[in-house]
């Protein structure tokens, strides 16, 4: 039996972030979510120090994304 565990577990493992800096105080990544066979169940969102949405998206597909210098916080979430 498939659970909600190892499903959104199966889908953080298989997330990866790439960084690369285009500049000294902002780096850009590619976010891609996914690789499990639940990926249009999965969506995610990166927040900022002020709870604030930076990006989102769905599993499934990379999307690059340009922060500036600070902390976030990434989420991840299971619609089953």
């Amino acid at each position: 039996m498939f659970n909600l565990y190892s499903k959104l577990t199966t889908a953080l493992a298989a997330f990866a972030i790439i960084f690369t800096t285009s500049a000294w105080s902002q780096v850009c990544v590619d976010v891609y979510v996914g690789g499990g066979t639940w990926d249009s169940e999965i969506t995610w969102e990166i927040t900022d120090g002020d709870d604030a949405v930076v990006a989102s998206g769905n599993a499934g597909a990379v999307f690059n994304v340009c922060l500036e210098d600070g902390c976030y916080d990434m989420t991840g979430f299971d619609a089953y």
